[in-house]
């Protein structure tokens, strides 16, 4: 319930989730360190226009702290270059800039009304069916480190990126056949036996001769075919590599302990309870309650409570929350995490103790505290190596773009990259030979192999591209046009792909054995004389559920569902080996109850069908729009 509000509010804090691997936005975010600052420095242009610097650290800063927050220390800052955290925000940002000069170019337009109307209107900045206000707004708009004029400048670009969107795809529509289709695939179900035979039990055993390896490869020779590939010399400017060379002090460590103490203290928590009777958000929502009615539920609820009914028990009949599953259970929460009138009374309750019918914004409320937990700050001394990995993890990056800017600079009065590798402290290497799209090593950069493919034989680019946490500085040292290979090119890939051939023929050879057998006698019976394990699905299963120990193939999936009640399947490939599946009950759809689902499937397959055709529409803007990207100032946001 506490991270419901803003988990509602994606439409306007989207900001908040432009990294996919954040499953939810948190209302209080640490104050951040001092950024570095990049004035008059671009990130990035599309089309020509610039994305600054300064505006692409925000919003990395914002993505940055939320993890770090979130996981308490768990997650490092070299975790986070790993996860490719700014390659991700940046990729958001450019989306977003082409949207919004598409959207300029066709004339779209979004007055201050619109906006206005946008943010008032929206019934999640709403309580008692009136907008929440300015100043109340503003406080909550502070916590995220964004103005009023930056929250409306926002919805103002999401408006006009949503009137693209419905003119791009306005057109799209599914048929009753694909509704009908859709709702059969969905609400199928059965249940089965299955044996699963992997190959990988057959490959250690398979020594394929030369000959036979050459026999595959004579067969197959437009298979094992070698694109043109390059061959790169290139400088790698790492602040991963050069973190041995930045060592933070003791004195450097203490400062920073003192300078961000909130960032070490934990603050008091209560691990509670409650039960919530929803008030409706607006007159036609089918979600909640006329006021009245909730406030009389949930008064009840609390008769039942004061007679001695246990909360656990009540929560579970009567609470209209997602936690009335694990009894009312909300975890420890802190003051923060909670709406004001919440967490007020939350906090002012003693252990054990439960609260009366409250009211809030989502309905009427009844707390109760199990535990509360003082705030406590954690000791120099234990947050030590977690400080001094910050600041090494902060040094090598400085160091890192400084150095990147100095490898810059060189390159454009025309200095090898050996006299800078020599003259910086690096060391020039050799890429193994690269395909296009198909990189090695530090350089699968797409930007970076698109442009190796564009460079002469000997010329050494002048800009800098992504690579690994830093920036790369290639030069192309030769080109390797495509060919048919000879065998001894080729022949550890030849093996390889011989050896999984005929591990999977070994597997459908003993999969048909076992369809055989099992159609004489049994799965389990035969499965048993093999030495195979038979499984089975946990009761009546739907799609996605059906085969938990395989690789999941939707391959599979259909081919079982199709299968008639106590048929045995032929051999079934699965990514990882061959299955046999016997289905022992099948659940029809039940027609009755597509009516009632037609228009949220219809729904949900025009979505995706928009979705797609969206992207693929912004991915041909990138031709009107050209994407110049500078990786030296992404290696520098801090």
């Amino acid at each position: 319930m506490a991270l419901a509000f803003l988990r509602r509010h994606r439409r306007w804090f989207f900001v908040f989730l432009w990294v996919v691997i954040l499953a939810f936005v948190i209302l209080y975010i640490p104050n951040l360190d001092p950024a570095t600052q990049l004035a008059n420095t671009e990130i990035a242009t599309v089309g020509g226009h610039p994305i600054p610097a300064s505006e692409f650290q925000k919003q990395y800063l914002r993505q940055r702290r939320q993890f770090l927050a979130m996981n308490q220390g768990q997650i490092d800052e070299s975790m986070l270059e790993r996860m490719g955290l700014r390659e991700q925000v940046l990729s958001s940002m450019l989306r977003a800039e082409l949207e919004a000069l598409e959207a300029d170019r066709l004339g779209f337009q979004v007055d201050d009304q619109a906006v206005i109307k946008a943010i008032t209107e929206d019934p999640q900045l709403q309580t008692g069916g009136r907008f929440v206000g300015t100043e109340a707004l503003t406080r909550l708009l502070q916590q995220q480190g964004m103005t009023v004029a930056d929250f409306e400048n926002e919805v103002r670009r999401q408006l006009k990126a949503q009137r693209l969107r419905e003119a791009v795809t306005d057109g799209v529509r599914v048929s009753d056949a694909d509704v009908s289709a859709e709702f059969r695939r969905r609400s199928e179900l059965m249940r089965a036996e299955y044996v699963h035979i992997p190959t990988a039990q057959f490959e250690a055993s398979i020594q394929p001769t030369d000959d036979e390896i050459k026999a595959r490869f004579e067969a197959n020779k437009d298979r094992f075919r070698l694109p043109e590939r390059r061959v790169l010399s290139y400088l790698l400017v790492d602040p991963i590599e050069l973190r041995a060379k930045v060592l933070p002090t003791g004195s450097e460590i203490e400062n920073y302990y003192r300078a961000n103490t909130a960032e070490f203290t934990t603050p008091p928590q209560v691990c509670g309870r409650h039960i919530l009777v929803k008030v409706k958000q607006e007159a036609a929502a089918a979600e909640g309650h006329e006021d009245g009615e909730a406030k009389a539920l949930a008064e009840a609820a609390l008769a039942r409570l004061k007679a001695g009914e246990a909360f656990e028990k009540v929560a579970k009949e009567k609470s209209e929350d997602t936690s009335a599953a694990n009894g009312g259970s909300l975890g420890c929460f802190a003051r923060e995490q909670m709406v004001p009138e919440f967490s007020s009374v939350a906090f002012g309750l003693q252990p054990g103790a439960m609260s009366d019918v409250i009211r809030t914004s989502f309905g009427y409320h009844i707390i109760k505290a199990d535990t509360i937990l003082p705030g406590s700050t954690q000791p120099l001394e234990q947050a030590r190596k977690r400080i001094e990995a910050q600041l090494q993890d902060s040094k090598a990056r400085d160091l890192a773009s400084r150095k990147a800017e100095a490898v810059s600079k060189a390159l454009q009065s025309n200095q090898s990259l050996e006299q800078i590798a020599t003259a910086e402290g690096l060391a020039v290497k050799k890429s193994e030979p690269l395909q296009l799209g198909q990189g090695a090593g530090p350089l699968t950069s797409p930007v970076l192999l698109s442009s190796a493919f564009e460079l002469k034989a000997k010329e050494t680019s002048k800009d800098g591209f992504p690579a690994g946490a830093g920036a790369a500085f290639i030069r192309l040292d030769e080109i390797l046009p495509q060919k048919t290979p000879e065998l001894a090119e080729v022949k550890e890939d030849v093996r390889k792909d011989l050896v999984k051939f005929l591990a999977r023929e070994k597997a459908r050879q003993a999969a048909l054995s076992l369809a055989a057998d099992a159609e004489r006698t049994d799965l389990t019976r035969a499965a048993a004389k093999a030495k195979l394990t038979r499984l089975e699905t946990k009761g009546l299963v739907g799609r996605g559920q059906a085969f938990t120990e395989i690789p999941q193939s939707s391959v599979l999936e259909d081919q079982a569902f199709e299968l008639a009640e106590k048929k045995v399947s032929a051999p079934l490939d699965t990514p990882s080996g061959v299955a046999i599946v016997r289905v022992l009950e099948k659940k029809s759809s039940d027609e009755t109850a597509l009516a009632q689902q037609r228009d949220s499937i219809r729904e949900s397959l025009v979505a995706a069908k928009k979705d797609r055709l969206f992207s693929s529409y912004l991915q041909t803007l990138t031709d009107r729009y050209p994407i110049t990207r500078n990786a030296e100032a992404l290696a520098g946001v801090r």
